[in-house]
């Protein structure tokens, strides 16, 4: 189980990495590249980790969609979390962000 729980981790983080890194890429708010990789982050995390549980058995299937509705708030939260700490970086050092924009 630790290898899915990386995978799942993982993925859904590299994903929104590269959705803020892209947002940033094309001129958007920096609030907005923010809220959008933390928000996909989280979400990645719980569908991938409510497909792993799903595709276990129809035992599962159940606690599958308990996780889905368990991670509804917490993307509202990172995504306020996101959008403030992008937010916050780029007023006291800009200069981190400029790399994520080439």
């Amino acid at each position: 189980m630790l290898g899915v729980n990386t995978c799942t981790m993982a993925l859904s983080g590299i994903l929104g990495g590269l959705l803020g890194r892209y947002l940033l890429r094309l001129g958007k708010p920096v609030w907005l590249a923010g809220a959008l990789a933390g928000a996909t982050g989280v979400a990645g995390a719980g569908i991938f980790t409510a497909l792993a549980l799903a595709g276990s058995g129809e035992a599962f299937f159940m606690t599958a969609k308990l996780i889905l509705l368990a991670h509804i708030p917490v993307i509202g939260i990172e995504s306020l979390v996101g959008a403030f700490i992008m937010t916050y970086i780029s007023r006291v050092m800009p200069s981190l962000l400029e790399e994520w924009k080439k």
